[in-house]
C-alpha cells in the first residue's frame, strides 16, 4: 500500500473519530431547550430571569379546607406556604408542580380559597399564600418521595426559561388531619 493511501486511510479514520466524538457531546433539542433551573431552598429567595421568591414552608394533610369546602378522603395534600413576585412585568403563576421521581401532579384547582395556583404576579410586590397538591395516599412509600421538587415558574411551556425549583422531603414533613386554607395576600413576602 502506498504511502498516499495510508495518509488517506489514516485521515478518514481520523475524521470518522472526530465525528463520533462531536455526535457523542451534541446536546440533544431537549437538552437545548431545558430550563434554566434555579435553586430556592425552603426559607431562601430564589430568583430568575422573570419570578422570584421565596417558599417559606411545606406540610401535609390528611385533608384540606377552606371557608366552602373541604376535600374528601383517601388522599394526602401537600400545602406550600410561598411569596412570589415577577421580576420585570406583570405575570401569573402558570406552573406550579411537584416532581416525584417519574411522576409530576400540578396544583389543584379544587379549594375554593384564592390560592397562589395562577395568581397575578407584580414587579417587586410579593403575594403570599400557598399552594395544595392533591397527592396519591400512598406517595410516602415511593423512594423518590424524599428527594421531590416543588417547581414554580410564569409560563406553562418552562423551555428556555427560569424555574424555581425546592427539593422537599415529603417523607419528612410534618402531617394533620385537616390543613385550613386561606386567601393569598397581596405585597407580603
Amino acid at each position: 500500500m502506498s504511502m498516499r493511501r495510508w495518509a488517506s486511510a489514516g485521515g478518514l479514520a481520523l475524521l470518522l473519530a472526530a465525528s463520533g466524538a462531536i455526535a457523542a457531546t451534541t446536546p440533544t433539542r431537549d437538552q437545548w431547550e431545558m430550563p434554566f433551573r434555579e435553586s430556592a431552598p425552603v426559607g431562601e429567595r430564589g430568583e430568575g430571569r422573570n419570578i422570584a421568591g421565596t417558599v417559606h414552608s411545606a406540610r401535609l394533610a390528611d385533608a384540606v379546607r377552606d371557608d366552602t369546602w373541604q376535600s374528601g378522603v383517601g388522599s394526602l395534600w401537600l400545602v406550600v406556604d410561598a411569596g412570589m413576585e415577577s421580576v420585570s412585568d406583570v405575570g401569573v403563576l402558570a406552573h406550579a408542580t411537584v416532581v416525584v421521581g417519574e411522576r409530576t401532579f400540578s396544583a389543584s384547582e379544587r379549594p375554593h380559597a384564592d390560592t397562589m395556583r395562577r395568581a397575578g404576579l407584580e414587579p417587586g410586590i410579593a403575594t403570599r399564600g400557598v399552594l395544595v397538591f392533591e397527592l396519591p395516599a400512598d406517595i410516602l412509600g415511593d423512594p423518590d418521595a424524599a428527594a421531590a421538587e416543588l417547581q414554580l415558574a410564569l409560563d406553562l411551556d418552562t423551555r428556555l426559561d427560569s424555574v424555581l425549583v425546592t427539593p422537599i422531603d415529603l417523607t419528612a414533613l410534618e402531617r394533620s388531619p385537616v390543613d385550613v386554607i386561606v386567601d393569598r395576600r397581596w405585597g407580603r413576602g
